[in-house]
């Protein structure tokens, strides 16, 4: 299974990238710094699920979903807003984006255990 994350913290991507190796080891996470190197990849990869960052240089989390939902060839890859934000309104703006859910990057691993676990089942199923 492939995955992307679109993110420009470099503590915050290594964090992810140890959790997604504990809970799929066998997974390949491809990792892009900001909303244009994700759509750059994605033309020659194929992920299962992207995680997005909201505030990132160049082509912030937003505009990258508007691009992917908008795009005949990509609209259909889930696409989960990984922020630090909990807002309403950002919740409502994933929402009317056609995110698959926006979930707040947590505190401790375990909980970022639980949320890449939980995602990648729903994926699956």
């Amino acid at each position: 299974m492939k995955l992307m994350l679109g993110d420009d913290d470099i503590d915050d991507i290594e964090l992810f990238h140890e959790a997604v190796k504990e809970v799929r080891p066998d997974a390949e996470l491809i990792v892009s710094y900001n909303g244009r190197q994700v759509l750059s990849k994605l033309q020659t990869e194929t992920p299962a699920v992207i995680f997005l960052d909201i505030n990132m240089p160049e082509m912030n989390g937003w505009e990258c979903l508007k691009y992917l939902k908008d795009d005949i060839a990509l609209k259909d890859i889930p696409v989960v807003m990984y922020t630090t934000s909990s807002s309403k309104r950002d919740i409502d703006i994933a929402r009317n984006l056609g995110a698959f859910k926006l979930v707040t990057k947590p505190d401790r691993f375990q909980d970022l255990l639980k949320i890449i676990s939980g995602i990648l089942g729903e994926i699956d199923n």
